[in-house]
């Protein structure tokens, strides 16, 4: 859950040339709920909230550029998510990015964000466990 809640900030973090609340008052308010109820969607797990979830994404995603319609600007995720990873993870960011963005493919914006951003946080996930595992090896 921590992990997801980062993630989503991140994304929102990417907006550096507007102001990331107002982004996400907008797209909760577009996706039908009341931002501080962000947390209880998610948890929710239900169908109708996990619609509402990915519109939110979709919004997010549309407003900073990084996505069009149900199709993901490839160029423009992958330089913003390069600035926040070192430089010799480059190859692997642009593999992750690839499989989310192909498992994502859909026609509906909402399914995409929602299918991405669950790839991506299987992703991150995990990363995180593989670089645990490592950490305690040495």
């Amino acid at each position: 859950m921590k992990i997801t809640v980062v993630f989503l900030l991140c994304i929102i973090y990417c907006a550096l040339d507007v102001r990331a609340d107002a982004i996400a008052l907008l797209c909760s308010q577009k996706a039908g709920f009341n931002l501080p109820d962000l947390k209880s969607i998610y948890e929710d797990k239900s169908e109708e909230q996990m619609k509402k979830l990915g519109c939110f994404e979709a919004c997010v995603f549309q407003k900073i550029n990084l996505m069009d319609g149900n199709t993901f600007n490839v160029e423009e995720l992958e330089s913003r998510i390069r600035e926040l990873t070192p430089d010799s993870f480059t190859e692997d960011v642009h593999e992750i990015i690839e499989q989310c963005i192909s498992e994502a493919a859909d026609e509906d914006e909402c399914v995409v964000a929602r299918k991405y951003t669950d790839g991506a946080l299987k992703q991150m996930k995990f990363l995180d466990s593989e670089w645990n595992n490592l950490s305690y090896k040495h």
